[in-house]
């Protein structure tokens, strides 16, 4: 007959000896008020050794601090904090900021925080902020450590915000600076490089020449371009009226990047490139062709490729935007023309294309007629 005898040797843990064969058992019960309610929480284990005993105890002891901790709100862990932000933007539908936006704040987050997974989100503080910042800047750009700072302090804002973490009364970004001024030079194509560039790839008749050609003609951004319909384009006005974008990231159709619907003149080059794609994509509604390495986001991979392949230095596909900016300032097209015709709703982006043409210091110093 199996008879079994049980000896408390510590707090929390029993030893059972049956049938002369010794087990050990850890149970933990710990009560917490909670939102003004008394809340049991229970560990039940059984281990081999005394040794497992002591250890699993303590474990179980730190997991239940733990819980009560993150059902109080003050031990919230960064991690778990991330996923409740993300899913109330989702909630609220992404009124606040867009669908993209927290799709690239979450990936910066978890690249960049990973080591502060595990941590209570109160317990972050301004230095390793300060370090994690420093960590991107020696890899990534300055747009990226800017939006890595960006991230963190919107999650924290919104926990605050919205009370999620008791306690928690400042953001550990506070403090910290991070510039976002960049001496990176803008690429764009001399008119030259630029006649090359199309007249190469229409020659060699190019998947991706209608692309590229509608690019530097019109100066409309990649998704732009992909989300353009034959309805929005009006051949007896000679206009393409741009009200949508394809957004890579979500994979859906929105506004454009400013929110704002414009009109792009087509001159008679533009005219017989359109003419030319009629009967090849006006079934599908869409203007240009659904190219696969434009869907998967690879259209800055395949220009620089054909750039190198045709002997031009590789630039990435906004360098068509920019150049279609240049060329037209060049030509003594009128800033605010040019800004309304691209869509910037920043008059410094404007300011900066100028300066890149030099007509703004050109013949400024004529009038100094000092020594004949």
């Amino acid at each position: 007959m199996d008879s079994s005898q049980k000896k408390k040797i510590a707090k929390g843990i029993t030893e059972i000896e049956s049938n002369g064969k010794k087990t050990f058992k850890v149970y933990l019960c710990k009560r917490a008020y909670i939102d003004c309610k008394l809340i049991k929480f229970e560990r039940k284990q059984t281990c081999k050794s005394k040794i497992e005993a002591h250890r699993t105890y303590d474990k179980l002891m730190e997991s239940i601090i733990r819980e009560i901790a993150q059902k109080e709100g003050s031990g919230k862990e960064w991690q778990s904090l991330i996923i409740e932000w993300k899913a109330d933007q989702k909630r609220i539908g992404y009124t606040i900021i867009s669908e993209s936006t927290v799709i690239d704040y979450s990936s910066l987050l978890k690249n960049w925080t990973h080591d502060w997974m595990k941590i209570p989100a109160k317990e972050i503080t301004k230095q390793m902020v300060q370090t994690s910042i420093e960590r991107i800047k020696k890899e990534r750009s300055i747009k990226h450590t800017a939006k890595l700072k960006d991230a963190i302090k919107n999650v924290f804002q919104w926990a605050i915000n919205n009370d999620i973490v008791k306690g928690l009364t400042d953001s550990p970004t506070y403090g910290v600076t991070v510039s976002r001024k960049t001496n990176r030079k803008t690429e764009v194509l001399t008119i030259d490089v630029a006649k090359k560039l199309l007249q190469t790839a229409r020659k060699l008749d190019h998947e991706w020449y209608p692309v590229w050609a509608m690019a530097t003609y019109t100066g409309m951004r990649s998704g732009e371009l992909f989300a353009l319909k034959w309805e929005n384009i009006d051949f007896d006005k000679a206009v393409i009226k741009i009200s949508e974008s394809y957004k890579a990231k979500t994979k859906k159709f929105g506004t454009t990047k400013t929110g704002v619907e414009r009109v792009v003149p087509i001159n008679a080059e533009l005219m017989q490139v359109l003419l030319d794609l009629q009967p090849k994509t006006f079934e599908s509604t869409f203007v240009l062709p659904r190219l696969k390495d434009w869907q998967n986001g690879k259209q800055a991979l395949v220009l620089r490729t054909f750039c190198e392949s045709i002997g031009i230095k590789p630039v990435c596909f906004h360098t068509l935007r920019a150049t279609f900016t240049t060329l037209l300032l060049s030509n003594g097209v009128g800033l605010n023309i040019v800004q309304m015709l691209g869509g910037w709703s920043d008059i410094a982006t404007m300011n900066h294309y100028n300066r890149m043409t030099g007509l703004v210091v050109k013949d400024a110093t004529e009038s100094l007629r000092l020594i004949g």
